[in-house]
């Protein structure tokens, strides 16, 4: 594994929205995710601990050494603007009135698998990568979008917490 082998699977730059195509989050080149465990060796770098540590956002290049699988990179709105991390999880929206499971076969064509249909909101759903890779997850985002009845696809990134 190369130094920057997980970002080299990752998209250089992800829409926010299929309706916000204006917004785009892009790499953020000084820092990066680990999902679940932080190695010892590197802890003193963490600078946000989301879920009680299930991503952790640390400052520097990954080492060759951590687990690939378990690295993503971190994006930004802007160049000054918070990181976020993507999570492998897009929220599908379909035409008001158009249920999501209706898509199944669908959505599983396109290489997704529908995980959770929203309970207050039918036409939505949340979807990942048949394979579980969130890097494939961003990637084949325009093969998502074309899937027939989609209105909205968002890359569920989360994000430290902010105060104002």
């Amino acid at each position: 594994m190369t130094r920057d082998r997980p970002r080299s699977e990752f998209p250089e730059q992800v829409t926010q929205s299929t309706r916000q195509r204006h917004r785009v989050y892009r790499l953020v080149s000084d820092a990066f995710a680990i999902h679940g465990t932080v190695p010892a060796a590197i802890r003193n770098s963490v600078f946000a601990d989301l879920d009680d540590g299930a991503i952790s956002f640390v400052r520097g290049v990954p080492d060759p050494s951590l687990p690939a699988d378990r690295i993503t990179p971190l994006y930004s709105l802007s160049a000054s603007g918070t990181p976020a991390a993507p999570t492998g999880r897009l929220l599908v929206r379909f035409a008001q009135g158009d249920q999501a499971n209706a898509h199944r076969a669908e959505v599983e064509g396109a290489g997704y698998r529908i995980v959770e249909i929203l309970a207050y909101a039918p036409e939505a759903a949340w979807v990942e990568s048949a394979d579980g890779s969130i890097a494939h997850a961003l990637a084949r985002l325009g093969e998502l979008e074309s899937v027939a009845g989609v209105a909205n696809v968002e890359p569920q990134m989360v994000s430290p917490p902010s105060y104002r």
